[in-house]
């Protein structure tokens, strides 16, 4: 989604030379976005690479899963 956004957004840059993308542009990119990304290929996609179907229970070690958060994320 973010990489077809960026794509909109760029398209829109070109075509509207000298402004800039306000608000009332974003619903419209995002929709042009969404209808791009949420296709039957790249759904199908995305449950295949996560393991959720078809179902595989291997995809991931249980090095990948931490009981703790990561500590960089808490430096005061």
């Amino acid at each position: 989604m973010y990489r077809y956004y960026n794509e909109q957004a760029d398209s829109w840059i070109v075509s509207h030379r000298g402004q800039t993308v306000s608000l009332k542009n974003v619903p419209e990119l995002v929709r042009l976005a969404y209808v791009r990304a949420f296709t039957p290929s790249n759904i199908t996609k995305g449950f295949s690479t996560t393991g959720i179907h078809p179902f595989n229970p291997h995809l991931f070690e249980d090095l990948d899963f931490t009981n703790r958060p990561n500590q960089e994320f808490f430096i005061i």
